[in-house]
C-alpha cells in the first residue's frame, strides 16, 4: 500500500496508534518517524496517498506543515471526515511552521479550541526552511520574502519539543 509505513518498534506496546500526516519537503516525514520510533507499534499514512480508517486505531496523531497559514489540504479533509471517531480516542495534533515565532498562533488558527482542548498533547515543532526542496516557483516566492524582510527568523526544526510531545503522548 502506498502511502503507509509501519513501523514496530516496542513489543511492550498495546495501543496501535495512527499518525496521519503530510509532507512536502520531507520534513514532518522525518518528525512523524521519531515519533513512530519512540511510540512504537505506529503506522504512518500519508493523507496525500491514502485515507486510513480512524476505527482501525487505538490512538490517532495529525500532523501537517503550515502553508500560507494554513494546513495541508488533505489534514484538514480528513480532520473534517473523522472527526468524531478522532475525538472518541486519545489523540495528539502537531504542525511544522516557517515563522517559528508565529507558532502558537499559527497552533490556535489552523485547528479550533475545542479539537485542541481535548488533544492529549498540541505543539508545533517549528521547521525548516528546505529551498531545494521545494517546487521553482516556491522557491522564488520564498525567497522574495526573505529578501523583503531581513528581520525574519531562519526557521529551526525543535527536537526538544517533538520530544515533549512524544512524553505526552506516551503517558
Amino acid at each position: 500500500m502506498r502511502g503507509m509505513m509501519e513501523v514496530y518498534v516496542r513489543k511492550d506496546s498495546v495501543m496501535k496508534t495512527l499518525i496521519a500526516y503530510t509532507s512536502k519537503t520531507g520534513t514532518t516525514s522525518r518528525v512523524i518517524q521519531r515519533i513512530a520510533h519512540s511510540l512504537g507499534d505506529c503506522v504512518c499514512v500519508d493523507l496525500r496517498q491514502e485515507t486510513p480508517n480512524v476505527a482501525d486505531y487505538d490512538r490517532v496523531i495529525i500532523g501537517s506543515p503550515i502553508r500560507m497559514g494554513r494546513l495541508s489540504h488533505s489534514v484538514s479533509s480528513f480532520i473534517k471526515s473523522n472527526l468524531e471517531e478522532i475525538t472518541t480516542r486519545p489523540y495528539g495534533l502537531f504542525i511544522l511552521c516557517g515563522l517559528t515565532a508565529a507558532g502558537e498562533e499559527q497552533l490556535r488558527e489552523v485547528y479550533d479550541a475545542a479539537l485542541r482542548n481535548g488533544a492529549v498533547a498540541c505543539a508545533c515543532f517549528g521547521g525548516e526552511l528546505n529551498l531545494e526542496n521545494l517546487k521553482q516557483t516556491d522557491q522564488v516566492l520564498v525567497q522574495m520574502a526573505l529578501d523583503s524582510q531581513s528581520d525574519i527568523p531562519r526557521a529551526t526544526l525543535n527536537w526538544d519539543a517533538v520530544d515533549s510531545f512524544i512524553d505526552a503522548f506516551a503517558e
